[in-house]
């Protein structure tokens, strides 16, 4: 996938030195977009960004700090469990979905929300993990995954891991976006 992103940004930007004008602009903005998309990818995609044996806590407070520096956005990470949550231990299977989820939820309210202020809470109660991501953005037109736009990738990821995981997902807009993710255990 990323060669093909990339083969695309050096079609573009190979064009774009033959163009003129308006079309010699939109070549270039075409570029720097996949450009950014295949940065944002191996973001999302390369899990060596943090070692695998953190408990799930740190982790994701690592994602939450991550995407602090990268988006100027303060992040106030919460567990609202009794105890640290290890996911190893109950969803290892599962694990490597979360962050994704997790990165993709920050990535939406970074890039798209205009958010200063983002709240991340992880709980397990009666063998039920939720994962909820707010914040105080302008918000989302719809909060019906089938109305969204098919350009907003990173809600089709979130809803396709979810439903891999036999999870649910609650999209709620109003003085931000609120996205809470449940799976079972």
């Amino acid at each position: 996938m990323y060669n093909r992103i990339g083969a695309l940004a050096k079609l573009a930007e190979a064009s774009s030195d033959s163009a003129k004008g308006e079309l010699k602009k939109t070549l270039k903005k075409i570029d720097k977009g996949l450009r950014q998309s295949i940065t944002d990818l191996q973001r999302i995609v390369s899990p060596k960004e943090i070692p695998d044996d953190d408990v799930e806590e740190d982790l994701f407070k690592k994602i939450c700090n991550n995407h602090q520096k990268l988006f100027n956005q303060k992040i106030k990470y919460m567990n609202s469990s009794q105890k640290p949550i290890d996911l190893d231990k109950r969803f290892s299977n599962y694990r490597w979905d979360l962050e994704c989820i997790l990165q993709e939820c920050l990535n939406n309210a970074g890039k798209h929300s205009g958010a200063k202020n983002i709240d991340v809470k992880l709980a397990i109660k009666n063998d039920t993990l939720t994962l909820s991501v707010k914040d105080d953005g302008k918000g989302l037109k719809t909060t019906e995954l089938k109305d969204i736009s098919p350009e907003h990738l990173g809600f089709k990821g979130i809803a396709e891991r979810v439903k891999k995981l036999n999870g649910g997902i609650n999209i709620s807009s109003n003085g931000g976006t609120r996205i809470e993710v449940k799976i079972s255990c």
